[in-house]
């Protein structure tokens, strides 16, 4: 199995893999392990698509700081 680390964060799971023989490699499963438990829990966290759907575009962002700021 080989894997492509794609991220860190600092909540849980604070590392994201993808299998490179994902047979969807169009739009391949991530996975998530903690350092706590390093590849001993893995968790599954959807696709890459949804992955990367769930990030804001700066408009986005934008908007929601105007929003706040106004209120």
């Amino acid at each position: 199995m080989e894997l492509m680390f794609i991220g860190h964060s600092y909540g849980f799971p604070d590392n994201l893999f993808i299998c490179l023989t994902d047979p969807y490699q169009e739009n391949p499963i991530v996975y998530g392990t903690d350092h706590e438990v390093f590849f001993d829990e893995i968790t599954k966290q959807g696709t890459l698509e949804d992955f990367f759907n769930s990030f804001m575009t700066k408009e986005e962002l934008i908007e929601i700081v105007k929003m706040k700021l106004e209120k």
